[in-house]
């Protein structure tokens, strides 16, 4: 059977020696790295690279350019609204944000790490000031980390929260980070099949909401040395993980790529 990656089915990385390799297994459709160019990281034929301006550093004319010159779509400031990330206020992004629209770009919004639904939300209030000067965000970009460690439950809330998220915004949605981990001081992770049973019912979940344009899972490469502690969907050699061959068999659809090992 002749089977095609989702065009919704993507991932976010960095750079890893074996990345190219990954990239071109693992079946998306599109990457990003938090960064306005790819990062080294090849550009495989049928996989798109999408840009991202990470926090007001990167608000300069060679940074946008980097963008412009790299991909159709833009994604904004990530969770500007935690301080070792982004950190950035709401009347800071809208300061800046007149400069992502100039680049033409299609436009996401920054993505938050806490939940947008919320009444007062950074993201609400960003998008009310938006909203008063006219500004243009094309698609609402959000995160989401399942901190239970019971996959349908799990699943359970990941669809809540995004609902909840479309009735409040109206708009498509890009959900650019998600998984299953409490972050805690260390992370803690569950095990390598827990995670792979939620990262296929999540892709099954995704495909079917028509609101949700795109996601990410988080993240191609492993954060830590200890491969057991991990999100990852390929180690540093390149092979899959448990978890890299569920997201990898999940959401194909016939087409005109064949399914890969």
């Amino acid at each position: 059977m002749v089977l095609a990656q989702s065009p919704k089915k993507g991932v976010g990385t960095w750079y890893f020696v074996s990345v190219n390799r990954a990239v071109v297994d693992v079946n998306v459709s599109w990457y990003y790295t938090w960064q306005p160019h790819t990062s080294q990281i090849g550009r495989p034929p049928d996989v798109e690279f999408v840009p991202m301006i990470w926090d007001e550093t990167y608000v300069n004319a060679e940074q946008l350019d980097l963008a412009k010159k790299n991909g159709s779509v833009l994604l904004g400031f990530n969770e500007p609204d935690k301080r070792v990330q982004a950190n950035m206020t709401v009347q800071q992004a809208l300061h800046l944000w007149p400069q992502l629209m100039a680049t033409g770009l299609r436009l996401g919004s920054p993505a938050p790490a806490g939940n947008p639904s919320l009444p007062g939300s950074w993201l609400e209030r960003f998008m009310d000031g938006v909203r008063a000067r006219g500004y243009r965000v094309d698609f609402m970009a959000v995160h989401w980390y399942g901190a239970s460690f019971r996959v349908d439950e799990s699943v359970r809330g990941l669809q809540n929260f995004l609902h909840a998220v479309y009735r409040k915004f109206r708009l498509p949605i890009w959900l650019t980070e998600y998984s299953l981990v409490r972050w805690n001081a260390p992370p803690v992770y569950p095990d390598w099949k827990l995670q792979a049973d939620f990262a296929a019912k999540s892709v099954k979940l995704l495909e079917t909401l028509g609101f949700v344009e795109r996601y990410a899972w988080y993240s191609l490469p492993p954060k830590t040395k200890d491969i057991r502690e991990s999100t990852a969907l390929y180690d540093e050699n390149g092979d899959p993980t448990p978890v890299g061959i569920a997201y990898r068999r999940a959401g194909l659809k016939a087409g005109l790529f064949s399914l890969k090992r």
